[in-house]
């Protein structure tokens, strides 16, 4: 009966690094400009997908777009 149909098969497998989150403290460096903390950051989602998919998105299967890819970068500082 498949063989008859209009149906589609595909493999959908995908492996997605979904966060990634780094924070550097600088408190060494802080000290010397007379604050008492400082903090370097790097915030990430969704940065890669390995997949063969041929679709837009494994995930949602083409339904919807995929996963926005978002980069957020700071500094903190405390006096």
């Amino acid at each position: 009966m498949y063989r008859l149909s209009n149906a589609v098969w595909g493999n959908a497998s995908y492996i997605r690094l979904k966060n990634v989150s780094l924070r550097y403290d600088l408190s060494e460096y802080a000290k010397k400009i007379k604050l008492s903390r400082a903090t370097v950051y790097v915030n990430a989602q969704n940065l890669l997908t390995f997949t063969n998919y041929k679709g837009m998105d494994p995930e949602t299967k083409g339904i919807t777009l995929p996963p926005v890819k978002t980069i957020t970068a700071g500094i903190q500082l405390s006096l």
